[in-house]
């Protein structure tokens, strides 16, 4: 689990295989409409996303992109996977940042 400090951010990252899974963690520093997105996707990689609360429930999924309400001081977790069974690998960023 990697926590992705103060928002906005950006970062690389790789699913290396089939069934890998990539998990962050973030804590809004104010309430807000946030915008979690992958992009630069290498290999055709479809990445699967969503969006946990403490309770580790699922509070929003997405391919690309999710926009959603969030609290400040509330630690959220973002999981990224790769649906195809037979997938072999590739790179993406993964960018959060406060829609106004």
């Amino acid at each position: 689990m990697i926590d992705l400090g103060s928002i906005p951010v950006s970062v690389t990252g790789k699913i290396d295989f089939a069934g890998d899974e990539d998990c962050f963690t973030m804590t809004p520093a104010v309430d807000g409409e946030y915008l979690v997105t992958i992009s630069n996707m290498s290999l055709h990689v479809v990445v699967f996303t969503d969006l946990y609360d403490i309770d580790n429930s699922i509070i929003g999924s997405g391919n690309d992109s999710i926009t959603i309400a969030l609290e400040s001081g509330r630690v959220y977790y973002i999981r990224l996977v790769h649906p195809d069974p037979l997938f072999l690998g590739g790179s993406y960023i993964l960018s959060v940042f406060r829609v106004f």
